[in-house]
């Protein structure tokens, strides 16, 4: 459900804000000090999915900058 994603992404990926489009897509986006840091997107058949999409797809590049020390 959008709300079970919703607090996954919450929980996993604090401080960042979520928009959801009409077509399928979700906007995932961090701001830090008014700056714009990163921008994820996720595209599926319904936006509990497109926002599960756009979430993993966050949590992988977190994982990679972390091993590759950029942040």
């Amino acid at each position: 459900s959008l709300d079970s994603v919703t607090a996954l992404m919450e929980r996993v990926l604090p401080g960042w804000e979520y928009e959801l489009h009409s077509q399928g897509g979700a906007v995932l986006s961090f701001e830090q000090a008014g700056e714009l840091h990163e921008v994820i997107s996720g595209h599926a058949s319904s936006p509990a999915r497109a926002l599960l999409a756009a979430t993993l797809r966050a949590l992988a590049e977190s994982h990679k900058n972390k091993d590759t020390g950029h942040e």
